[in-house]
């Protein structure tokens, strides 16, 4: 995919299947750099970082395609981002503390 004026970044599955995976567009003529990739089989992450008067943030796409993620795996990938950072995406976070009646997915009318 092309888009005037933008760079395009993306991160795949690790198993290179069309499943997974994510991208950040950022517009060209916003100072920024490339992360290396957070690629692991149940969290992928696209990264930049950028230059703000305070000094440098990181803004990330992420996205969880499995339901079973535990909280060492988010404090695996949390630590590797530094001190500022914003992170977007999809955890497919499921828990009891968010109103989700039990940790596994149910669909709207099922019991």
């Amino acid at each position: 995919m092309k888009l005037p004026n933008y760079n395009i970044y993306h991160t795949t599955h690790p198993d290179e299947i069309a499943h997974g995976g994510t991208a950040v567009l950022i517009r060209q003529n916003i100072k920024h750099h490339a992360r290396a990739e957070y690629k692991q089989n149940n969290i992928q992450v696209t990264s930049i970082s950028l230059e703000d008067n305070i000094g440098e943030i990181t803004i990330l796409r992420s996205t969880a395609p499995q339901n079973n993620n535990k909280y060492e795996d988010y404090d695996h990938f949390f630590k590797t981002l530094g001190n500022r950072f914003l992170v977007g995406g999809d955890f497919n976070t499921k828990h009891t503390l968010l109103g989700i009646k039990t940790q596994k997915y149910e669909k709207k009318g099922a019991v």
